[in-house]
């Protein structure tokens, strides 16, 4: 399972999110995406859901600043949640990610994320690595079908995904 998750093409939504959660090094949660494909099994679009609620949490917490420190904790609470079985794998996880008002393990809101992304520097990201995938994200969220087909190689610096000019 963790072989064919690793070999999963960047085009498909859960290729793209083990891409983004090796860029936010962040592989404490592995064995919660591992156990979403067992779970899910055929259901890709459930499955796309929660990895999609997954990385909202992940990212919106990296852009906030807030500490990966009980990351672990998250990981056993997030498998016990989907070991439970009542409702779906999404809404498990969900809920999960959603309990937490402590800043070690909260979800930020549209509001304060919006004010971080609006309102601080954006090298203030810890490392180039995770500003650079924070910024390939939303160049690829931002494209539409009348927008040019070029693709973003990973190797691009964050000088030509942001120019200083």
């Amino acid at each position: 399972m963790y072989r064919t998750i690793e070999d999963l093409p960047p085009t498909t939504r859960a290729g793209l999110f083990v891409e983004r959660l090796a860029d936010m090094d962040t592989t404490t949660l592995m064995p919660v995406v591992l156990e979403l494909f067992v779970s899910c099994g055929h259901k890709t679009e459930d499955r796309d859901a929660a990895l999609a609620d997954l990385e909202s949490f992940l990212v919106r917490r990296m852009i906030c600043r807030l500490t990966p420190k009980n990351y672990n904790r998250l990981a056993v609470d997030l498998l016990k949640s989907l070991a439970d079985g009542n409702g779906s794998p999404r809404d498990r996880l969900q809920k999960v990610l959603l309990a937490s008002d402590a800043d070690t393990l909260r979800w930020p809101s549209d509001a304060e994320f919006l004010e971080r992304v609006q309102g601080d520097p954006m090298y203030m990201v810890p490392t180039r690595k995770r500003l650079r995938m924070f910024l390939r994200s939303l160049e690829q969220h931002l494209r539409t079908s009348k927008t040019e087909d070029t693709s973003l190689p990973r190797k691009h610096t964050v000088e030509h995904l942001l120019p200083r000019r």
